[in-house]
């Protein structure tokens, strides 16, 4: 995913380039590619890319009125680019924009996929940030006095001094207690809150209000003559989704068990893109009984998908800390920092089979 930051100073005070260089410093862990800042009279954008797909630059205009700075994946590309009438060339932050410049803040009812993005209208003063329906994309802000920021990582908020250091004891103890934080508004630190999944932040010189765009549908049941219709359909969805997530004809990353979930993703991306997918297994020789590296040989070998085994036994608990935005679960984080650093030198994109309710749990 990439980065980005907003920094509005609604008193008018300009920004400090000091202070610009290092919340674009912090967007390097994220967006390591390029790095980019634009800045209107009011509002400042910063962009830090991570290359995946062919992307425009950003911040992006195509009027020199309204900007988008964003980290966006979308679903159904081929659909809203007939819809928007453009072509196959125009990249999906250009299609969110284009979105937003034909259908107004109404583009999110036809948008869907991961993204948290950041939309300044110079033409109403008004900075409209938005966070997709699941919140698999993380969005964080900032309101103090005058000045609002919003970010895709608290980072790059806690670089600027007039965003405090306090730190916020409710969360900290729903961490300690039950592992996550159970305010889904709220974060680590008293300055800094999360916009939740489905939630769209609305920014004007005089107000700031959060607005629920999308709630999780109960529709109807389906109902099908033949039992192989149920999976017919199944896999329909599933096929889609998963060519949706996978870069066009670039390598990707998944991480492979020998259970269903990892191994029926593995299929069908080797379908999608075969001689492409490369599996990767975190097992233990001797520190615990392990079965998943025997289990995962099996199933990569059935699908044909090279596979390499991460001996996790020397893993040292406690001894790294995570770039992650908020505490973590992870005993061993030093593991994990090495585990993720060796894929990436294959592949951006990793696919795992966890996470299947994710409409059902709270966004952080």
């Amino acid at each position: 995913m990439s980065g980005w930051f907003a920094l509005w100073h609604r008193d008018g005070e300009p920004a400090d380039p000091g202070i610009l260089r290092s919340m674009v410093a912090a967007l390097i862990p994220a967006g390591p590619d390029r790095q980019t800042l634009w800045q209107g009279e009011q509002l400042t954008l910063g962009h830090g890319l991570l290359a995946i797909r062919p992307e425009c630059p950003q911040p992006l205009t195509l009027d020199g009125e309204v900007y988008l700075t964003s980290s966006v994946r979308l679903d159904g590309v081929a659909q809203l680019r007939r819809d928007l009438g453009c072509s196959a060339s125009v990249s999906q932050p250009e299609l969110l924009l284009r979105a937003y410049l034909t259908w107004g803040e109404a583009c999110l009812e036809r948008i869907q996929g991961d993204f948290a993005f950041a939309l300044w209208d110079g033409r109403q003063e008004m900075l409209w940030c938005g966070r997709d329906q699941l919140g698999v994309k993380p969005l964080y802000y900032a309101h103090v006095g005058p000045l609002v920021g919003v970010s895709t990582a608290i980072a790059p908020l806690r670089s600027h001094p007039g965003v405090r250091g306090t730190l916020n004891e409710e969360a900290i103890a729903d961490f300690l207690l039950c592992d996550f934080n159970h305010n889904p508004h709220t974060t680590t630190f008293q300055d800094i809150q999360c916009l939740p999944g489905g939630h769209v932040l609305h920014i004007t010189p005089e107000d700031l209000s959060v607005r629920r765009y999308w709630t999780l549908p109960v529709p109807e049941p389906l109902r099908y003559r033949h039992p192989q219709d149920y999976i017919e359909a199944f896999h329909g969805h599933l096929k889609t989704a998963v060519a949706d997530r996978l870069p066009p004809d670039q390598p990707a990353g998944i991480l492979l068990s020998g259970g269903l979930d990892s191994g029926i993703l593995g299929a069908i991306a080797q379908d999608l893109n075969p001689g492409q997918l490369q599996a990767y297994t975190v097992g233990y020789q001797s520190l615990i009984p392990d079965t998943e590296p025997q289990y995962s040989r099996q199933t990569a070998q059935a699908l044909q998908i090279p596979l390499e085994i991460l001996w996790a036994d020397e893993s040292v608990p406690f001894t790294h800390q995570l770039p992650s935005p908020e505490p973590s679960l992870d005993i061993t984080p030093q593991f994990t920092a090495m585990k993720y650093g060796l894929i990436t030198q294959q592949s951006r994109v990793l696919h795992y089979g966890q996470g299947g309710d994710e409409g059902r749990r709270l966004t952080t």
